[in-house]
């Protein structure tokens, strides 16, 4: 499977948290609302999930490899 490219001028996924002014608190949180966020789609692209029909194939294959990259 290849990997996804960023968009250019994207920033690094983990990057967010250090741009913004966060104690480390507020940026674990933020790192765990990503990866609730990431868990959430990739459940709503199983077999019988609500966003299936709108996504081409593949997606979920796609979606659930990231996921434990987030979890990392």
């Amino acid at each position: 499977m290849a990997s996804r490219r960023p968009a250019p001028g994207a920033p690094a996924p983990g990057a967010l948290p250090a741009r913004l002014d966060l104690e480390s608190g507020e940026a674990e949180q933020v790192r765990g609302f990503r990866r609730l966020v990431a868990l959430c789609r990739l459940l709503r692209l199983g077999p019988t999930g609500t966003a299936t029909p709108h996504n081409p194939p593949g997606t979920a294959r796609r979606v659930a490899a990231r996921v434990p990259h987030l979890s990392a």
